[in-house]
């Protein structure tokens, strides 16, 4: 008796949820603990790893710049975006603009499109490796 009153307790739940994603409202979603990121790494015609002085992301609809701190990451690897800009872009697709510079030289201009559902964010076009001079 104690199965068919938590399937019966089960199929509710999975309805309202599916019914919120569909309205493109995320309340009542229930994510995993997962954090992904779309990270970018950078290397020369040599395969080394150059340092970066600085870097940022632009979301180039609102023209918002984004800063991630990429310590802990390998070297020569960049966060373009991560999942703690996901509540800003719920079920959407939005261009992104990775920079980085070498003193005032920007030495990485590459375009990301990424998508958002009500949990996590994903990488849909973009370079994993970006070659410079």
């Amino acid at each position: 008796m104690q199965k068919i009153f938590i399937v019966l307790l089960a199929v509710p739940l999975a309805v309202n949820s599916c019914n919120n994603k569909k309205k493109n409202n995320c309340e009542g979603v229930i994510c995993t603990q997962m954090f992904a990121a779309v990270n970018v790494t950078v290397t020369d015609k040599d395969g080394n790893k150059p340092a970066l002085s600085d870097h940022y992301t632009i979301n180039t609809e609102t023209n918002d710049t984004l800063r991630f701190n990429s310590d802990g990451w390998p070297d020569g690897a960049y966060t373009v975006i991560d999942d703690s800009y996901v509540s800003r872009m719920y079920n959407r697709t939005i261009p992104f603009r990775f920079i980085g510079m070498q003193g005032a030289a920007i030495v990485v201009d590459e375009l990301y499109t990424i998508s958002a559902d009500c949990c996590h964010i994903s990488k849909k076009s973009g370079k994993e490796t970006v070659t410079i001079d």
